[in-house]
């Protein structure tokens, strides 16, 4: 086939069966010449230049995240090291219309309650220093509270415990909604 066919044309797969997929039970010498085969499985390939089906779809809307991850305990100032990637994600949206949620976090210790007060916290702290990089008009806001109930790990160390702390921020790019209406 690769004589008559340009093979840099053509994906090529070669598939062979046999004891895994016979056609004919049993062990006689017949049954084995049967259960005997390949196939040969081929597809033309095509360039974007040669049909324009073969482009990747374009991305609707922009989609973006980042994350802040040094809350001490028992904390909801936003740490240094925190503000050079709010920084960038402030860069990177700046220019867009749409949607922020910054969804706050806590480690387990602590009441369910106490812990889903300190998450929002965490996250109005996030957003309140955003909206300092970010035109607010741009954008409809949104902080959520997840307290402890959505631990980026299980484990119940010091190093863990500081893993769950944190505040989970997304940009989703869209139309904001008209003056009158809620979002």
């Amino acid at each position: 086939m690769e004589t008559q066919l340009d093979a840099s044309r053509y994906d090529w797969e070669v598939k062979s069966y046999g004891e895994s997929k016979p056609l004919v039970e049993g062990t006689s010498l017949q049954a084995n010449a049967e259960n005997r085969r390949a196939y040969v499985m081929f597809e033309q390939t095509q360039t974007q230049q040669e049909n324009v089906f073969c482009e990747p779809p374009a991305p609707e809307r922009k989609v973006i995240v980042a994350m802040t991850s040094h809350f001490d305990f028992d904390d909801a100032q936003l740490q240094a090291m925190d503000k050079p990637n709010l920084d960038d994600f402030a860069t990177n949206v700046n220019g867009f219309q749409g949607r922020i949620l910054v969804a706050g976090h806590t480690d387990y210790q602590g009441s369910i309650s106490y812990n889903e007060a300190l998450a929002k916290r965490r996250a109005e702290s996030v957003l309140q220093y955003l909206q300092t990089k970010l035109d607010p008009s741009n954008f409809v806001w949104e902080v959520k509270s997840f307290g402890e109930l959505n631990p980026i790990t299980e484990e119940q160390t010091l190093d863990a415990n500081a893993l769950n702390r944190r505040a989970f921020i997304v940009f989703k790019e869209g139309e904001l909604p008209d003056d009158g209406a809620q979002p």
